[in-house]
């Protein structure tokens, strides 16, 4: 029987590390497709190394625009979350970078909280 290519090789340390990081985040990495982890580590490459630090930055804006505010809040400190939305805001001020370029794939992949769409006037066009 075949399982996948997953099981044939087994998963990245990068993708390992991940997956932790989203789980630390409050967010199980089950509910995260596939094709969206992989990508997410994609941008991360894309900047540097795919340090701990890196995965952990990305973890918690993914987390935060799955989940919305409330279930990320019960996990994880208010001021840690207020930090996650102050970086939403300048992500799209600056309308460029990896947590612009995180939010864009929660929305276009459709994982997105509807809260997170509506707190932020987020449409895909």
């Amino acid at each position: 029987m075949f399982t996948g290519i997953f099981s044939m090789f087994g998963r990245s340390r990068e993708l390992q590390q991940f997956d932790r990081e989203l789980r630390d985040a409050g967010l199980h990495p089950t509910l995260v497709p596939e094709p969206v982890k992989l990508t997410a580590l994609k941008l991360l490459k894309e900047i540097g190394p795919v340090t701990e630090a890196a995965s952990a930055h990305a973890s918690l804006l993914l987390a935060y625009c799955i989940l919305g505010r409330s279930d990320v809040e019960a996990v994880n400190d208010a001021t840690l979350i207020n930090a996650v939305e102050a970086r939403v805001v300048v992500a799209f001020d600056t309308e460029d970078g990896l947590d612009a370029r995180l939010v864009l794939l929660a929305l276009h992949s459709g994982v997105i909280d509807p809260s997170v769409i509506e707190h932020f006037g987020l449409e895909a066009e």
